[in-house]
């Protein structure tokens, strides 16, 4: 989600469809990330924070250094990291 509020001006209907996720769920994360100021909602418009920015990057790295992967390929990747 954090990846896809970077494009800026995301709409719910496109996390939704982005991630793969129903509305109760969505609501439950975008919540979350509202909260904690990852993200923030302007006229139904979801933009990162700089907050958002630093976690994402940290994500990143620490995926990188865990599975000796690129940051992300995808948005998520379903299931176990693939072995190399």
């Amino acid at each position: 989600m954090l990846r896809l509020a970077r494009a800026g001006n995301v709409r719910k209907s496109q996390f939704m469809y982005g991630v793969s996720l129903s509305y109760a769920r969505l609501q439950g994360y975008l919540g979350l990330l509202l909260e904690i100021g990852a993200v923030e909602e302007k006229s139904g418009y979801y933009n990162l924070t700089e907050k958002g920015r630093k976690m994402l990057h940290v994500m990143e790295e620490l995926r990188e250094v865990l599975f000796d992967a690129p940051p992300f390929p995808h948005i998520l990747s379903r299931g176990e990291p693939k072995k190399h």
